[in-house]
């Protein structure tokens, strides 16, 4: 039975790894003999002389029930059809998503469940089990997060550096199950004016990842000629439409103008952003709601005019709402003198080392949110 590797994962014949086989007319006595003389075997199918499958014997139960007291002598002579238990067939090429559908309650059984497999005449082929079933489901799983990982590192990388005549930028993020809802963008729509943006989609793994990944598009499609303002109203409705009440995101968006040396910030729903200046951390309360949940937006802006060695950030609360092993978390106070103390460092090397010092606070307990850092220096 001749069938393309390419086809083959996706049809239950990719999920057999029992092939062994006894005829109806053997003895439960030969049965438990010739069992003593092959490898690991979990199921046995017994076929008929057409070799068309009757049944399964589980060899665990099987050896079990052989194990009582007088076994052999009751048993021994009886044909092996008395102790097979009957069970579902499915046709080789059957899909093995339809299948899993299918055979979805028997999966959630603490026990392992076995099927047969037959070929295109109907004949035996082989045995799967529903921990078959679940290895590949979770094999399935793991590539699809490998994809999203893919996917959102293309959207969010890790890392990105940018500079001009008078700006140092850097925006640095670490998910915290690989995927994740931080999300940060850096953007020059024109020449001279930048767009930047940290946002902090509600949850984690591959449902937030979904957010960040319409928020990249969403970025990109940036029309600086209709503002800031209306921008932010669009990105509410998208994830409201979208979303419906599901997924909701703090963030800060920030549009600045080199020549007049100005930024415009709006800061919906997220609080942690400032201003390191002369020695003093400026910051302001959130004036805006967060995004996802009102159907309609009073965005407040504000305007800022930016100094010469001013340092510009903004930050989700993965840095500073992190426990260590006694249950501490590391807190905005730490986090912000820890920032304000190392700032004059290149800003990549101060993203890396506040992220380090973070993971040697938390010791050994575990990373309990994604981490998101947006730094602008102003020369």
């Amino acid at each position: 039975m001749a069938v393309r590797p390419k086809y083959r994962e996706t049809m239950i014949l990719g999920l057999v790894n029992q092939f062994y086989c006894v005829s109806e007319g053997l003895k439960v006595h030969e049965l438990a003999a010739e069992l003593k003389n092959v490898g690991d075997i979990w199921a046995v199918a017994v076929v008929d002389d057409k070799m068309e499958a009757k049944g399964v014997i589980v060899t665990t139960q099987f050896q079990k029930r052989m194990s009582l007291p007088f076994a052999h002598d009751v048993l021994g002579k009886e044909p092996i059809t008395e102790l097979m238990t009957a069970t579902r067939s499915f046709p080789f090429d059957r899909n093995v998503f339809t299948v899993s559908e299918d055979l979805a309650e028997e999966v959630r059984k603490s026990s392992n469940q076995y099927y047969l497999v037959e070929d295109s005449k109907g004949k035996y082929c082989g045995i799967f089990s529903t921990k078959d079933l679940l290895i590949h489901r979770f094999n399935a799983h793991m590539h699809d997060i490998e994809m999203a990982v893919a996917i959102q590192q293309a959207v969010v990388p890790s890392e990105i550096v940018r500079t001009s005549r008078w700006l140092e930028i850097c925006a640095f993020s670490k998910m915290a199950k690989g995927v994740g809802g931080d999300f940060l963008a850096i953007g020059e729509p024109r020449p001279g004016s930048w767009l930047l943006s940290l946002c902090d989609v509600s949850g984690k793994g591959i449902a937030a990842s979904l957010v960040t990944a319409a928020l990249g598009g969403m970025f990109a499609q940036y029309e600086p000629e209709r503002g800031l303002v209306p921008f932010i109203s669009q990105v509410n409705k998208f994830i409201l439409d979208t979303f419906r009440m599901e997924k909701y995101l703090t963030g800060v968006f920030i549009e600045i103008d080199e020549a007049r040396k100005s930024a415009l910030l709006c800061d919906m729903g997220h609080s942690y952003v400032g201003i390191l200046r002369d020695g003093s951390c400026l910051k302001e309360p959130s004036p805006n709601p967060f995004l996802g949940f009102l159907p309609a937006l009073s965005v407040q802006s504000r305007s800022l005019e930016l100094r010469s060695g001013d340092l510009l950030f903004a930050y989700t609360d993965g840095f500073v709402e992190q426990a260590n092993v006694e249950g501490r978390e590391f807190g905005v106070e730490a986090f912000e003198r820890l920032l304000a103390d190392n700032r004059d460092r290149p800003l990549s090397e101060l993203a890396n080392f506040l992220h380090g010092q973070l993971k040697d606070f938390r010791g050994d307990a575990p990373r309990s949110d994604d981490e998101a850092i947006l730094l602008v220096r102003v020369s």
